[in-house]
C-alpha cells in the first residue's frame, strides 16, 4: 500500500489519498448525556453504533428522525442522530477510530421532508448560509445545532447533526467546498428584545421578543429533545414569540438551579404559574434569581419593546464588498419604505423595497453580483425623510 498523502486541511479533518480510496482524519469532541451526531463518511470496519461510538451510553437507543425519533442500529453518511454517551470523550482517527482514516463518501443530495430533518454534513465544514434545496427555497427558519441547548448554527461541522426545516419536500444540497462566505444569515435584529437564561453551569439560553411584523412560523424550534437534555423554548415551540398584549408561557427543561433570567431591550412582567414565588415586574438590563428548581415554566408578558426614536440609515457593512453587503435602517413611524439603489451618474441600479413598514429595525441584504467595481449611492425615503450613502463594491 502506498502511503498515505496529506493533500489538504479542513478545520480539524485532514484528507489523504491511498492507492484505492479516499480518506480524511477526524477529531469530534463528544458531551457527556445526548448529542446530535452524524458520520460524515464509512468506518472501514463497518457502520454499526458501537463502532462509531464505543463509548455511548449501553442503556439508551441511538435514533434518527423521521416525522418521530426512531431507534437505529447503523448509520449513514447525510443523517443526523441523536445519541447518548456516557462521560464526554473526543473520538479521534488512529485513537477510537482507525489510524488510516474514515473514507470519504460522494456528496449526494440529502433528501428532505416537510417540517423537521436531522441531517449531517460530510468530511468538510460548510456555512449554513450556503445551503441550498431543490427546490430551490424550501428552508424555513435557521438551522440548529444542540450544544447544552438548541443554538443557532452557523456552520455544519463534520460528525454533528443539524436540524433543517422545511415547507416541502425536497432535496438539501451542501456545498462542495469551503465557503468564501463571512457573514452569517441574520434572524434576530438588534431591536429585539432578549429574554437571557443562565444556570448554575454557566449554559446560557436566549430566547427572543419581536418587534414588528415577523412570520413567527420561522422561528419554531426543533422537536423536544429527549428527557434530560437542557431545552428552553415557549410554550407555542418557538425561540422568538410577540410578547405584547398577551402572556405567553416559557418551558424550562434539563436546567441546573439556581437560574438568573435576564431581559434586554424590553420591559416584562414575569411569573411562576401560581404568580406567588416569582412575580416581578423588569425593566430593561434587570435580572432575577430562580433557587426553587420545581418552577421549569414561566408566563411573561411586555407592555414595551424599546423603539426606534429616529429615522436612520446606517453605513452598509462590509464595505467595501463584493458581491452582497447589508443595508440597515430604523424608522420611528410606520410608513411606505423606499430603498433605492443609485450608480456614481445617480441612474437608479434597482429598488431593494418599496413597501409599507411597521415602526422598527430592519436590514436588508444587496447582492450586486451582476454589477461592475465601483461606487454606488443607497437612498432611503419615508415619512418625508430622506438619507444617502455610498458604499463600494470590489471584484
Amino acid at each position: 500500500m502506498v502511503a498515505p498523502i496529506l493533500v489538504q486541511r479542513m478545520f480539524d479533518a485532514a484528507i489523504a489519498y491511498e492507492t484505492n480510496t479516499v480518506t480524511f482524519q477526524l477529531s469530534v469532541p463528544i458531551q457527556n448525556d445526548w448529542n446530535l451526531v452524524s458520520v460524515p463518511g464509512l468506518h472501514p470496519l463497518n457502520q454499526n453504533v458501537n463502532t462509531w461510538w464505543a463509548n455511548r451510553d449501553p442503556l439508551a437507543n441511538v435514533y434518527r428522525y423521521n416525522g418521530s425519533y426512531q431507534p437505529v442500529t447503523t448509520v449513514s453518511p447525510g443523517i443526523g442522530y441523536s445519541l447518548k454517551h456516557s462521560g464526554p470523550q473526543v473520538y479521534n482517527t488512529g485513537d477510537e477510530w482507525p489510524i488510516g482514516g474514515i473514507r470519504v463518501v460522494p456528496h449526494h443530495p440529502i433528501s428532505g421532508n416537510t417540517g423537521w430533518n436531522l441531517i449531517g454534513g460530510y468530511e468538510i465544514s460548510v456555512a449554513t448560509a450556503d445551503i441550498t434545496t431543490v427546490p430551490s427555497g424550501l428552508q424555513s427558519g435557521p438551522i440548529y445545532k444542540y450544544s447544552s441547548g438548541y443554538q443557532i448554527a452557523n456552520t455544519l461541522e463534520p460528525g454533528y447533526g443539524y436540524w433543517m426545516k422545511l415547507t416541502s419536500v425536497g432535496q438539501i444540497i451542501l456545498p462542495e467546498t469551503l465557503s468564501k462566505r463571512t457573514e452569517p444569515i441574520e434572524y434576530f435584529p438588534d431591536d429585539w428584545g432578549k429574554i437571557i437564561i443562565t444556570d448554575a453551569t454557566g449554559i446560557n439560553f436566549i430566547l427572543y421578543a419581536v418587534n414588528g411584523e415577523v412570520d413567527l412560523y420561522r422561528y419554531e424550534l426543533p422537536p423536544a429533545s429527549m428527557t434530560g437534555m437542557v431545552d428552553i423554548r415557549y410554550s407555542s415551540n418557538r425561540i422568538a414569540e410577540d410578547l405584547k398584549g398577551e402572556m405567553k408561557t416559557i418551558y424550562i427543561n434539563g436546567v441546573t438551579y439556581p437560574l438568573t433570567v435576564k431581559v434586554v431591550n424590553l420591559d416584562v412582567k414575569i411569573q411562576d404559574p401560581s404568580g406567588q414565588e416569582i412575580n416581578a415586574e423588569l425593566k430593561s438590563g434587570e435580572k432575577i434569581t430562580i433557587t426553587n428548581s420545581s418552577i421549569n415554566k414561566l408566563n411573561l408578558l411586555s407592555n414595551k419593546i424599546f423603539t426606534p426614536i429616529e429615522y436612520g440609515l446606517e453605513q452598509n457593512y462590509p464595505n467595501p464588498f463584493n458581491p452582497t453587503t447589508k443595508i440597515r435602517f430604523s424608522i420611528s413611524e410606520a410608513g411606505n419604505v423606499k430603498l433605492r439603489i443609485y450608480n456614481i451618474l445617480g441612474q437608479e441600479i434597482c429598488r431593494l423595497l418599496d413597501e409599507n413598514k411597521d415602526i422598527g429595525v430592519y436590514t436588508i441584504s444587496f447582492d450586486a453580483s451582476e454589477l461592475n467595481s465601483g461606487m454606488y449611492i443607497y437612498k432611503l425615503e419615508v415619512n418625508g425623510f430622506t438619507q444617502t450613502r455610498k458604499m463600494t463594491l470590489i471584484k
